[in-house]
């Protein structure tokens, strides 16, 4: 079967800019930024990271564009997209949901402004006699009933880490859609598993 568009892209992005065995992973926003770069239009892309190595490492990731092109705050990323009025893209990614409410409300603003989002989520839990999710997690999947949202179940987990949840903006739940499904066919992950 023939893999979507996005990821597609994703490969591309990865094997064709020569990521190979021992070569330090981009994460998201490297990905992303290298997509844009593909794109060949004109963009910014502003990034923030409260965690000294996790920033110091999109320095040094981002170093060789510019400031006016990337720009990189060791500020609060919930704090940095309250303000804004409009954007083509915002991803959300943190590192956990120790900030829950404040992620919920970000992602209400974004919505109330029609900014397209992505946001990345771990689902935590413990395996005692069986799986169960943490308070967090099904918290945050009930605060966020009014936005699309994709949740998936690993088969092997780590550190209480069991899958994640990936919420977007109304205009992007079909491509992320088709993309998370055909990423779980390909790691025999289970999507849309929402209580287990």
């Amino acid at each position: 079967r023939a893999q979507s568009p996005a990821l597609q892209v994703y490969n591309e992005v990865c094997i064709g800019d020569g990521l190979s065995t021992g070569s330090i992973y981009p994460g998201s926003a490297g990905l992303v930024f290298r997509i844009l770069l593909r794109r060949k239009g004109a963009f910014r892309f502003i990034l923030y990271e409260t965690e000294p190595l996790a920033h110091a490492e999109l320095v040094r990731y981002f170093y060789p564009w510019p400031q006016a092109q990337v720009s990189i705050h060791s500020t609060d990323g919930l704090a940095g997209i309250s303000d804004l009025s409009k954007a083509s893209l915002v991803l959300v990614d943190p590192p956990n949901l120790d900030q829950t409410q404040e992620i919920v409300k970000a992602l209400n603003n974004l919505k109330d402004r029609r900014i397209e989002y992505v946001c990345w989520t771990p689902r935590t839990g413990k395996f005692d006699d069986g799986w169960r999710e943490a308070n967090t997690s099904a918290g945050f999947f009930s605060n966020t009933s009014s936005h699309k949202r994709i949740r998936v179940r690993w088969d092997k987990w780590n550190r209480g880490t069991r899958g994640c949840q990936i919420t977007v903006s109304e205009g992007l739940y079909t491509l992320a859609e088709e993309t998370i499904l055909d990423v779980c066919r390909i790691m025999s992950w289970s999507p849309g598993i929402e209580n287990e």
